[in-house]
C-alpha cells in the first residue's frame, strides 16, 4: 500500500530537520580544525599511539590515567592520513558527527516512534549538535568524544534488549558496554547504571528466567572483556593522585556537582547561577501539569512518568554524576567536567524531553532559539585562536638554532607539544625530568618533580654543558610571565637564574604570550 501524500511530506520534514542538524554539527566540529596547533594531551594522544605496537601502547599507558581503546584506533587513522592537525582531530571529530543523528533514533527508540519520540529526538540532536563541551571534545584529538558515542550505543543496545526483545542486542550491549569501559574509566559509572537498570526493571517486571539469565551473562561478559585491562587499571589509580596537581582547588561535594553540570550543559546563566539547567532538566525528568479548576484556582501537578526508556535517561543522568562526585570529592584538585562525557547522550535526552514538555510549538521553538544563542556564542569563542602556541615556537626555534644549541623546555609537560613540532637535530631536554624521552613527558608526577627542582638545577647545567657544540647557544622555552607570583612554577625561574649566572643572554622573544599554552623564549650566548 502505497503511503499517503501527508505522510510522506510530514517523512520528509523530519528527515530535512535532523540533516539540519547534523549539518550544523559538522560545521560546528570541522570549521579551521586543522588552523591550529596541537596541545599538550593531543600530542601526548599521538605520541602514545605511535608507540612500538599494541604492546608499545599498553607499556606507555601503565604510566598514564587512561584507557586504551582510542590510541589503538589512532594508531591505523594517523598511519593512513598522517600527523597534520586535520587529519589528527577528525577522528574525533567525526565520532562526534556520527552521535548527533543516533540521538534522534535514541528519542525514538526510547520515547516511541510518534510525534512526541520524534520530536524528543530531533530536539536530543540539536542540543547534541551545539552543545559547546560536545563541540569542544569533538575538535581535540581526545577521546572525550568517542566516550559519548560508546556510551549512546550501550544505551541503545540495552532498551533494545530489554524491551524489544532483539536477538543481536544482549551481544551489542557487551560490545558497546566494553567499548565504553576501554575509552574512559569514566564510562564505568554508565555501564553500572545502566545494569543496575536492567536489574531494577527484570525484578519490577517479574521477567522470566531466560531474560535473567541474557542479563547476568552480558553483565558478566563485560567484567570479563575488560579483565585482561584490570591490572594496568590498578597500577594506574596508584598514580591519579598526582595527575590533577595541588594547584586547584579543593571542591565540595555539592560545588564539585554544580559546578559539572553547569560545564556540561553551558547553562550556568546569568552570572553563573545554575536555575537554567536546573528548570529544563526538572522539566525533563518530571511531568509537570497546569489546570484551572473549576473555582479559577491554578493548579500544578507534577509526577514522574513510570516508562522503561525515560527511567534509562533519567539513572542514565544522574547516578554516574553523583556516584562519579563522590568517588572523587576526597582526591585533590577538580574534576574536570569532559570525563563526565560518558552521560552527554542521556543529558542530550533529557533537554529534549524538557523542551517538548512546552508542548506549545511557538515555546517549543522559542526556547530552541534562546538556547541556541546561548550555545552558539560560546562555541563561536572556539575559533578565536589557538589553545597552544609551542607549534610556532618550535617552528621559530627549528628555524633560527644552529647546530650546536641546545634546547630546554621547562617546565617539561610543555614538551610533548614543542617536540611534536621540533625537528631539528639540536639536543633537546626537558626540565625537571631530565631522563626520560621529551615526547612522553606529562602532568603525572609533576608535583613530585617540581619539589626536587632545585635539585635538577645543577644537574640541567651539566647536561647543557655536556651536550652544547663549540659555540652552541642554549635556548630556554618556558611561560616566564604566565604565572607571575605562583609558587609552583619557581621551579622555571630558579633554571632562569642559574642560566642567567652561567651564560650571556643573547635575546628574549615575547611574541608568543596571551594563550593558554605559552612561553617566552631566551637565547644564552657563550659564557
Amino acid at each position: 500500500m502505497a503511503s499517503k501524500p501527508g505522510a510522506t511530506a510530514s517523512r520528509w520534514a523530519w528527515l530535512l530537520a535532523l540533516g539540519g542538524a547534523v549539518a550544523v554539527a559538522a560545521a560546528l566540529r570541522l570549521f579551521k580544525l586543522g588552523a591550529y596547533g596541537l596541545w599538550r594531551d593531543e600530542a601526548e594522544a599521538v605520541f602514545t599511539a605511535l608507540a612500538a605496537g599494541p604492546l608499545g601502547i599498553a607499556e606507555v599507558l601503565r604510566g598514564d590515567v587512561h584507557a586504551p581503546l582510542y590510541f589503538y584506533l589512532l594508531r591505523p587513522w594517523v598511519a593512513l592520513w598522517g600527523r597534520g592537525e586535520f587529519a589528527v582531530r577528525l577522528l574525533s571529530a567525526l565520532c562526534g558527527i556520527v552521535t548527533v543523528p543516533l540521538l534522534y533514533v535514541a528519542g525514538k527508540e526510547l520515547y516511541g516512534s510518534t510525534g512526541r519520540g520524534k520530536l524528543i529526538g530531533l530536539l536530543a540532536a540539536w542540543s547534541g549538535a551545539i552543545l559547546p563541551l560536545h563541540v569542544v571534545t569533538s575538535r581535540t584529538a581526545r577521546m572525550y568524544s568517542l566516550l559519548p558515542l560508546a556510551a549512546l550505543l550501550t544505551l541503545l543496545a540495552l532498551h533494545g534488549a530489554l524491551q524489544r526483545g532483539k536477538r543481536w542486542a544482549w551481544p551489542a550491549y557487551v560490545l558497546a558496554g566494553a567499548a565504553t569501559l576501554y575509552t574512559h574509566y569514566w564510562g564505568a559509572l554508565w555501564v553500572a547504571a545502566l545494569g543496575l537498570y536492567g536489574l531494577f526493571q527484570l525484578l519490577w517486571e517479574k521477567r522470566p528466567r531466560r531474560e535473567w539469565l541474557a542479563w547476568a551473562a552480558s553483565e558478566a561478559a563485560i567484567i570479563l572483556l575488560f579483565l585482561p585491562w584490570a591490572p594496568t587499571l590498578l597500577g594506574q589509580l596508584a598514580i591519579q593522585e598526582s595527575v590533577m596537581g595541588p594547584w586547584l582547588a579543593q571542591q565540595s561535594l555539592a560545588a564539585n556537582l554544580l559546578r559539572l553540570f553547569g560545564e556540561l550543559t553551558a547553562l550556568a546563566w546569568p552570572r553563573n547561577l545554575p536555575y537554567l539547567w536546573m528548570l529544563l532538566l526538572a522539566l525533563g525528568t518530571v511531568a509537570l501539569s497546569f489546570r484551572l479548576e473549576s473555582d479559577r484556582t491554578p493548579v500544578v501537578e507534577v509526577r514522574y512518568p513510570i516508562a522503561p526508556g525515560h527511567n534509562l535517561v533519567v539513572l542514565g543522568l544522574f547516578v554516574p554524576m553523583v556516584l562519579g562526585a563522590l568517588l572523587v570529592s576526597r582526591s585533590r584538585g577538580l574534576t574536570p567536567s569532559y570525563v563526565t562525557m560518558a552521560v552527554y547522550p542521556a543529558l542530550c535526552l533529557l533537554l529534549g524531553s524538557a523542551l517538548a514538555s512546552l508542548r506549545r510549538p511557538a515555546l517549543i521553538w522559542a526556547a530552541v532559539a534562546a538556547l541556541s544563542f546561548l550555545w552558539l556564542r560560546t562555541d563561536l569563542s572556539f575559533y578565536r585562536g589557538p589553545v597552544s602556541a609551542m607549534r610556532e615556537v618550535a617552528q621559530r626555534v627549528q628555524a633560527e638554532a644552529g647546530p650546536g644549541d641546545v634546547v630546554v623546555v621547562a617546565p617539561d609537560y610543555l614538551a610533548p607539544a614543542f617536540s611534536y613540532y621540533f625537528a631539528g637535530g639540536q639536543a633537546q631536554m626537558a626540565f625537571p625530568w631530565l631522563f626520560q624521552r621529551v615526547e612522553l613527558m606529562d602532568w603525572l608526577g609533576w608535583a613530585d618533580r617540581r619539589q626536587r627542582a632545585a635539585e635538577a638545577v645543577p644537574a640541567t647545567l651539566d647536561a647543557i654543558a655536556a651536550q652544547r657544540g663549540r659555540g652552541g647557544r642554549v635556548w630556554l622555552v618556558a611561560p616566564l610571565a604566565a604565572y607571575p607570583g605562583d609558587p609552583f612554577f619557581e621551579q622555571m625561574r630558579a633554571l632562569k637564574a642559574a642560566l642567567d649566572q652561567r651564560y650571556r643572554v643573547e635575546q628574549v622573544i615575547e611574541d608568543y604570550r596571551g594563550i593558554v599554552e605559552t612561553a617566552d623564549i631566551v637565547v644564552y650566548g657563550t659564557d
